[in-house]
């Protein structure tokens, strides 16, 4: 039975790069993001792509529940999706920084919410990965670089409830990349 990973954020940049190491390990892969039409290199290769609109309980329900019939398991969660609102705080609408809440923390833990009955229920869990993509803090950074104070903080509660049945998990920082994270905000 293959191993079944989720990967947020997977339309582009590091997100598709993952989908396509696990789809080359030989995982099942569920590729998620908001632009199914961006991913259809991925379905490709063999990908299996999901809807996902991280400002959307329906939507992030709707993408668990999926998972859940096909695949009754998760054993890798990749915590992917996000982006930022570059600028001052002042400079920053209130509405675009909650947006951004909405999709770096709230979102990905609804989805942890969801995926996290199906990762204990399998009792063969891999890991589960958040993307830290701080790039350097500074002024100009402003709320972007608070938003992902709490990220890091869900990371550790998830990896507390999970430690029973969770074999490791993994926070790595992506760092400077090319990946139209700027050029691609929600909005």
């Amino acid at each position: 039975m293959k191993k079944v990973a989720v990967v947020t954020g997977a339309s582009s940049g590091i997100g598709e790069a993952t989908v396509k190491k696990f789809l080359a390990e030989g995982y099942e892969v569920y590729a998620a993001a908001r632009r199914l039409d961006r991913m259809a290199g991925l379905a490709d290769l063999g990908a299996k792509l999901v809807s996902l609109d991280l400002t959307d309980d329906p939507s992030i329900v709707a993408a668990a529940e999926r998972i859940r019939a096909e695949a009754g398991r998760i054993d890798v969660l990749v915590n992917n999706a996000g982006y930022g609102s570059y600028g001052a705080i002042e400079d920053v609408p209130l509405d675009e920084a909650r947006r951004q809440f909405e999709v770096n923390l709230f979102g990905a833990a609804r989805l942890i919410q969801l995926a996290l009955p199906m990762m204990r229920a399998a009792k063969r869990q891999d890991r589960q990965y958040h993307l830290d993509r701080r790039q350097g803090l500074g002024a100009v950074r402003g709320l972007v670089s608070l938003d992902q104070i709490r990220p890091r903080r869900l990371e550790r509660l998830f990896a507390r409830r999970a430690a029973p049945f969770w074999h490791r998990r993994d926070r790595h920082r992506a760092g400077r990349h090319q990946d139209g994270m700027d050029r691609d905000r929600l909005g």
